[in-house]
């Protein structure tokens, strides 16, 4: 997903249609996977959290990087073992 900035807050309208452009084409491709990492960077009023980012509203501060694992891990592991149910598919070392 495309991600929300304090910096660039006034381009988040069009992020967003982009963003459901992008959920759209990986619904119908199985080689695609959207993951959403907006919800970490929003809080409860849609608003971007400024608490993220660091003095040019732009770069995140390391938490966010333990945010957006804990996000992405999970799609990446089943990806991974969606992976290795395909018989021959995958080797493991």
């Amino acid at each position: 997903a495309n991600k929300p900035s304090v910096d660039r807050w006034a381009l988040w309208p069009r992020f967003q249609e982009a963003n459901t452009a992008l959920q759209a084409l990986c619904a119908a491709d199985p080689l695609l996977t959207y993951v959403d990492i907006t919800g970490t960077l929003l809080d409860e009023a849609g608003q971007v959290r400024r608490d993220c980012y660091g003095a040019d509203g732009l770069h995140f501060l390391p938490f966010v990087y333990q945010a957006w694992t804990r996000v992405i891990k999970p799609v990446l592991t089943a990806l991974w073992e969606g992976l290795e149910t395909r018989e021959g598919s995958v080797k493991k070392t």
